[in-house]
């Protein structure tokens, strides 16, 4: 081989090698702004979680505020119908011993 062929040979790979080097620049520019579109991506599906396990937890506060209301309001009623029923118990002989002498005097005054 002449010094010619090799000096071509040596052009030919120096060249091979500046477009593999290019091209490697070229994926390495690539996957950088693969990676930084993925990180955006995954700030912002942490945020959305975040968002969201913020908002579970001030519906699941709505709807513990809800049923302590409802067993309150439950409570409430429940005390109501005993009391109603034990005055209803206590009350009725004495009003059926009243209301008729209620129902004498007001005849005698009449």
């Amino acid at each position: 081989m002449s010094l010619e062929e090799l000096d071509a040979r040596l052009d030919r790979i120096a060249a091979l090698i500046e477009a593999d080097r290019l091209a490697a620049e070229r994926r390495a520019e690539e996957n950088a702004k693969n990676i930084e579109q993925d990180r955006l991506a995954m700030e912002e599906f942490r945020q959305t979680m975040a968002k969201m396990r913020q908002e579970t937890q001030e519906e699941i506060k709505r709807w513990d505020e809800r049923f302590f209301q409802l067993s309150r309001d439950n409570l409430n009623i429940s005390r109501t119908i005993i009391v109603t029923a034990g005055a209803a118990v206590i009350f009725a002989p004495f009003l059926q011993a009243v209301v008729p002498a209620i129902l004498a005097l007001i005849k005698q005054q009449s």
